[in-house]
C-alpha cells in the first residue's frame, strides 16, 4: 500500500479513490465478513458488539475481538485499519496483526507483516525485530531467529534478561550448548522464577531434543531444583540411564518421594523395579495408594509395619485409610486407633483422629465420634484437624438434636485464630443458640458478626439471619462501571502513615516496572506478567503503592494484576480503614470484564453477569489464559471433557479444548454449564455452584441430607474444596453486588421463604 510521490496535485485523489476501490472490492469483504472463529459455526454477530460500536477504521475495535478472542475476525479488523486508519495506527495495527497470528500459529505469515516493519527506525522498528525472531523460531528458521534477536540486543544497548535468555534457548536448539549454557547463567539471577523455569525447561527440552543428554540433565536437574519439578527429575534420570551414569537411580528414588501423586513417580517405581533397584516400602506403598492400587500398596505398607520401624505408625494410617475406601468401617477404625497407639506425636496422628471419628460418625456410633474430637481439640490444637475438631463437635451435636450442647462446643471453636474459622464457630454457635430457644443471645451474637470489618462468608450470613439480607434476582442492570478515582485518591492519601511510602511514583522507579510495560509492548506477555508479579511482591506491604500499581495495570489493560493489587491492597488495611471501605475501592478489586460477552451469556440463558464475574474471579482471578493442574482451562476453568460436552448440547460444529482459552469459548462454556446447574437445581445458587464446582452428584447428596437448610448444606458438601468454593464465590457476589448495585454494604441473598 506504498504509493510512489507525485508532483501532480491529482495523486491525492487518486490515491483516495484507489484505496475506496480497495475497500470496497477487497478489504471491506475481508474484514467484515461472517467467517466463523474455530469453535463452531454459530452466529457471532451478537458476540462482536464491543468491537462493531468502536470505529471500524480504529484499532479499537480491532482490540476488543483480539481481547475478546475472536482472533480470526481480530486479524481481519487489523488489516483493514492498516490500509485505511488513520495514519498513526497503522503500524501498530500491524504489529498487532503479527501478534495475532502467532496465536494463530501461522509464523510464516506474521513474518511477511513483520519484515515491512523491521526497516522501520525507532521503536516500531524494534518490535518488530523481536516479534519476527519469535516467529521465525516457530518456522524453525535458528539462523534467522538469531540474526534477529542479536539484531534487537545490539540496537537496545544489550537488550534484558528476557531478550538474552531467548537467544540464550535458541543457542541452544542451535547446537551451541557451550554458548547457550554460559549466557544462560549470566541471566538466570536477573529473571523472575517464573522466567527462570521456562528458560531452564526450554534449555533442557532443546538439549534433549538435539540428543545432547549431558546439557538436558544439568537443566532439567536445574528445573526440578527450582519447582520440586517430579517430571523433569524423573527425564534426568531417564537420561543418566541411557548414558550408563548410575546416579540415575539417586535420581528415580528422590523422583518416587518427592511427589507420589504423580505420573512421574509411579513411572519412577516402575523403571527401578524392570532394573532390580530396591525401593523402600513405604514409598512403594504410598505411591501405589496414590494410584489406586490398592493390593500393591497393602503389601508395601505390611512390610514397614511388620518391621516396626520409624513409618509403622503412618503405614498404619494409610493402611486404615485403604479398609475405608474398600467399606470396610470396623477394620478403619481399629488401623486408625492403631496408628495413634503407635506414634501419637506423628506427622498423621491428626489425620487418624480425624478420619476415625468421620467413620464413627458414618457408622453411627456418634458418642464414640464425640469422644475421638475431644481427643484431637486437646491433643493437636495447633493442627488444622486440631482446630477444626470443637466446630466438628458441635455440628455433630446440633445433628443430634443437642443445640445447647452444641453451642458450647461451637464457643469452643471461636477460640481459633484464623479469622474466618472464628466467624464459622460464632454463626453456628449462634445459630444453636436459636434451636435452644435462647434467641436473645442468638441475635447478640449474630449483631456482633454483622458489624465486623471484614465481610467473609459467615459474618454475610448473619446478616441474612438477621433478616437483613437482599432480594435476589438484582432489580436492575448493571450499566455504571466508572472508578471515581477522585474519592479514591483522597481516600489513599488518608491512608499516610500506617507502612505507606510518601512517594507516589515508587513502584514506577523499580526497573521490573519499566521492563514489564517494554515487554507487554513487544507482545511478550507471560514475561511482561512474571516482572510485574515480582513488582507487586516487593510491594506487597505498601497501601500506596499497591493502589498506583493497581491504576497502571488497569489502565493497560491487565485486570488480573489490577484486581491483585487491589485485594491486596484491601487485605494490608488497619481494621478502621476497612470499616469505612469506598465503595470505589471494592470496584477496583472487583472489576466488571468481558462485560459484552457477560450481557450476551445473560440474553441467552438469564444468568446474572454478576455471577458470572464471581464465578470468574474465583476460578481464574480473571486470566483468560490460567492452567490448572488438572487440565482445567480459561476463566471459567472448564475442564476439556466438559466443554466437549457443552459444545455439543450448544451445537457447535467442530471444538478445540485449546479454544477454551480464549474468553468468548470460556464464557459460552462456562455460563452454559453454570446455567444448567441454576436450571437443574431450581434456581438455587449454593447448590448450583456446588454441582459446577463437584459435579451434581455432589451437590444432590448434599441438598437430600440438608433438609432444606442452606448451612447444613455447605457443610454436608464432602470436599473441602467444593465447600470453599461455594463460601469464596458466594462471598465475591455480596462484594459485587456493593460494588455496582449501589448497596450500602455487601450482602448475600435473602434465604427462600
Amino acid at each position: 500500500y506504498h504509493w510512489p510521490p507525485r508532483a501532480s496535485k491529482r495523486a491525492p485523489f487518486l490515491m483516495m479513490f484507489a484505496r475506496l476501490l480497495m475497500f470496497a472490492f477487497v478489504l471491506a469483504p475481508l474484514a467484515l465478513s461472517g467467517t466463523q472463529p474455530a469453535v463452531g459455526s454459530r452466529d457471532h454477530q451478537a458476540q462482536e458488539a464491543e468491537g462493531q460500536q468502536a470505529s471500524p477504521l480504529g484499532i479499537d475495535a480491532a482490540r476488543a475481538l483480539r481481547r475478546n478472542g475472536y482472533l480470526q475476525e481480530a486479524e481481519r479488523r487489523y488489516v483493514l485499519v492498516a490500509a485505511l486508519g488513520p495514519r498513526s495506527q497503522r503500524d501498530r495495527a500491524r504489529l498487532e496483526r503479527a501478534q495475532v497470528l502467532l496465536d494463530l500459529d501461522r509464523p510464516a505469515d506474521a513474518l511477511r507483516v513483520l519484515d515491512r516493519l523491521r526497516p522501520r527506525p525507532g521503536v516500531t522498528g524494534l518490535r518488530a525485530t523481536l516479534l519476527a525472531a519469535g516467529a521465525m523460531r516457530q518456522t524453525g528458521d535458528l539462523t534467522g531467529a538469531l540474526a534477529a534477536i542479536d539484531a534487537y540486543i545490539v540496537a537496545t544497548a544489550g537488550g534484558n534478561e528476557h531478550a538474552l535468555a531467548t537467544k540464550a534457548a535458541l543457542l541452544a536448539e542451535a547446537g551451541r550448548p557451550e554458548e547457550a549454557t554460559a549466557l544462560a547463567l549470566t541471566v538466570l539471577p536477573g529473571l523472575p522464577d517464573e522466567s527462570a523455569s521456562r528458560l531452564a525447561l526450554d534449555l533442557a527440552q532443546a538439549f534433549d531434543r538435539a540428543g545432547d543428554a549431558q546439557n538436558a540433565i544439568v537443566w532439567y536437574a536445574e528445573l526440578a531444583g527450582r519447582d520440586d519439578d517430579a517430571s523433569a527429575l524423573l527425564r534426568a534420570a531417564e537420561l543418566k540411564q541411557d548414558i550408563g551414569d548410575p546416579t540415575w537411580t539417586d535420581d528415580a528414588l528422590r523422583t518416587a518421594g518427592m511427589a507420589p501423586s504423580s505420573a512421574a513417580a509411579a513411572d519412577a517405581v516402575a523403571m527401578l523395579d524392570a532394573a532390580g533397584v530396591a525401593v523402600d516400602s513405604y514409598v512403594r506403598g504410598l505411591v501405589a495408594y496414590r494410584h489406586g492400587d490398592y493390593a500393591t500398596a497393602t503389601g508395601a505398607f505390611g512390610v514397614v509395619v511388620h518391621s516396626g520401624g520409624a513409618r509403622a505408625a503412618e503405614a498404619t494410617f494409610y493402611l486404615g485409610a485403604i479398609a475405608e475406601d474398600q467399606g470396610r468401617a470396623a477394620d478403619a477404625i481399629a488401623l486408625y486407633s492403631r496408628s495413634v497407639e503407635l506414634n501419637a506425636a506423628g506427622p498423621l496422628a491428626d489425620d487418624a483422629l480425624w478420619w476415625k471419628a468421620f467413620v464413627l460418625q458414618q457408622q453411627g456410633r456418634i458418642d464414640e465420634a464425640l469422644d475421638a474430637l475431644a481427643q484431637l481439640a486437646s491433643g493437636y490444637p495447633g493442627t488444622g484437624f486440631g482446630q477444626e475438631a470443637p466446630f466438628r463437635r458441635g455440628y455433630l451435636l446440633y445433628g443430634t438434636g443437642l443445640p445447647g450442647d452444641a453451642a458450647a462446643a461451637f464457643g469452643a471453636g471461636a477460640s481459633v485464630d484464623d479469622p474466618e474459622l472464628r466467624h464459622r464457630a460464632l454463626y453456628w454457635q449462634a445459630k444453636a443458640l436459636a434451636a435452644a430457644e435462647d434467641s436473645a443471645t442468638s441475635e447478640t451474637l449474630l449483631s456482633e458478626l454483622a458489624a465486623e470489618p471484614t465481610a467473609d462468608f459467615y459474618t454475610l450470613r448473619a446478616i441474612v439471619a438477621l433478616g437483613e439480607g437482599v432480594p435476589w434476582p438484582p432489580v436492575r442492570r448493571i450499566d455504571d462501571t466508572t472508578i471515581d478515582w477522585v474519592t479514591l485518591d483522597a481516600w489513599v492519601t488518608s491512608l499516610e502513615g500506617s507502612g505507606s511510602r510518601r512517594a507516589l511514583d515508587s513502584p514506577f522507579l523499580d526497573r521490573s516496572w519499566a521492563l514489564g510495560v517494554e515487554l507487554l509492548s513487544t507482545g511478550l506477555l507471560e514475561s511482561a506478567e512474571a516482572e510485574f508479579d515480582d513488582l507487586l511482591d516487593r510491594n506487597r506491604d505498601d497501601m500506596r503503592g499497591l493502589y498506583h500499581l493497581a491504576r497502571a495495570f488497569q489502565r493497560l489493560g491487565l485486570s488480573n494484576l489490577s484486581a491483585r493489587a487491589a485485594t491486596r491492597l484491601l487485605s494490608v488495611l488497619p481494621e478502621e480503614a476497612r470499616a469505612a471501605l469506598p465503595r470505589a475501592a471494592v470496584r477496583l478489586a472487583y472489576p466488571v470484564v468481558y462485560a459484552d460477552l457477560l450481557h450476551q451469556l445473560e440474553s441467552r440463558t438469564g444468568v446474572d453477569p454478576l455471577v458470572m464475574l464471581a464465578l470468574i474471579r474465583q476460578e481464574s482471578f480473571y486470566d483468560p489464559g490460567a492452567r490448572s493442574f488438572a487440565g482445567a482451562l480459561g476463566l471459567t476453568q472448564v475442564m476439556p471433557g466438559t466443554g466437549q460436552d457443552v459444545a455439543g448440547r450448544l451445537g457447535w460444529d467442530s471444538f478445540d479444548p485449546a479454544d477454551l482459552v480464549r474468553p468468548y469459548v470460556s464464557v459460552e462454556a462456562g455460563g452454559q454449564y453454570i446455567f444448567e446447574q441454576l436450571r437443574d437445581f431450581d434456581g438455587d445458587l449454593y447448590h448450583a455452584l456446588a454441582a459446577y464446582n463437584g459435579g451434581p452428584g455432589t451437590a444432590a447428596s448434599a441438598l437430600a441430607a440438608a433438609g432444606g437448610d442452606l448451612d447444613v448444606f455447605v457443610e454436608e458438601l464432602p470436599f473441602a474444596e467444593t465447600r470453599l468454593y461455594v463460601r469464596l464465590v458466594m462471598t465475591h457476589l455480596a462484594h459485587y453486588r456493593f460494588a455496582y448495585e449501589g448497596l450500602d454494604r455487601p450482602a448475600l441473598p435473602s434465604d427462600p421463604p
